[in-house]
């Protein structure tokens, strides 16, 4: 949808990544270089990293509100002048923003359908400890027993793999639900009603 290619003047920026840092990213997509508000640049990064607005929003510090009026009056100029860029510029960068969200959940729905993630195992500890006699001479050894993590397992989503293979796969994976006829034919309805031999019969010339 968008060039490879970025231009030289493509600069680096900044990006909420999840925790209390922020993560140096890519350089910045081709289309948010033609949006110079701040706060609308702003919504865009964080934008590009999840396709939910409000989590948008709040990683850029702004309402949905705002948004919702951004794009309005975007809509708007060009209603009015299809030639506007600002708003051009504009609707474009949402667009690639969103495109660039969506494929960062795809790569996260791919990673945990194919690779997984790793889960903690609990189980049972005995551990040796030393303590004091009661007598005052020396130390005995007792068994101190606990639960903690004794491993670790790794989980896929199956139900996430489904879904993607009908995603990329429809033809094959889907649901099939079709009714038609013979060779994909419209079907073909008869009603037949039952001759029970009160029907009345019409004078001739009705």
């Amino acid at each position: 949808m968008y060039p490879e290619e970025q231009p030289p003047e493509a600069e680096r920026l900044m990006v909420y990544g999840g925790g209390d840092d922020f993560d140096e990213i890519e350089e910045t997509p081709h289309p948010f270089l033609k949006v110079t508000h701040p706060k609308k640049r702003a919504y865009l990064i964080a934008q590009s990293s999840t396709p939910v607005r409000t989590i948008a929003c709040k990683i850029a510090g702004i309402s949905s509100r705002s948004i919702w009026n951004w794009n309005t009056k975007a809509k708007a100029a060009l209603a009015l002048n299809p030639n506007d860029e600002e708003a051009k510029a504009w609707l474009e960068a949402v667009e690639c923003a969103k495109q660039l969200s969506i494929e960062a959940a795809e790569d996260e729905a791919w990673t945990r359908a194919v690779h997984g993630w790793k889960e903690p195992v609990f189980g049972a500890i005995s551990e040796p400890v030393n303590i004091p006699r009661a007598d005052g001479n020396g130390t005995r050894l007792v068994w101190a027993h606990r639960t903690g993590v004794v491993g670790e397992i790794t989980k896929k989503s199956d139900t996430m793999l489904i879904f993607m293979l009908k995603g990329a796969k429809p033809e094959t994976y889907r649901e099939r639900f079709e009714h038609s006829g013979p060779d994909g034919a419209p079907l073909q309805l008869q009603i037949v009603l039952p001759d029970n031999g009160r029907a009345r019969r019409l004078p001739e010339g009705d």
